[in-house]
């Protein structure tokens, strides 16, 4: 998407900052919390895409109290599938 690219550049050359002023600044037909969630959810380079590792489920079950791993899974892989 031409916007993506477009966000990106601008971020790249000038950061992130108030949300309502770049997206006017940028030229895109945005809101500004539009393009937060994009950039947060989609598009910031560091956003890991994909199922969690056989170690960070282990992690998990180790972190939470009790018997209560499963709804947690449930949860997340909820979570996951939703940012497909």
């Amino acid at each position: 998407m031409e916007e993506n690219l477009i966000l990106i550049n601008y971020i790249a050359n000038h950061g992130e900052r108030v949300w309502n002023n770049l997206a006017r600044s940028a030229g895109l037909k945005r809101t500004g919390k539009s393009c937060r969630l994009r950039w947060l959810n989609y598009l910031r380079p560091d956003v890991r895409r994909g199922n969690i590792t056989p170690e960070e489920q282990l992690l998990i079950m180790e972190l939470m109290p009790g018997g209560e791993t499963g709804v947690v899974m449930k949860i997340i892989k909820m979570i996951i599938k939703d940012f497909r």
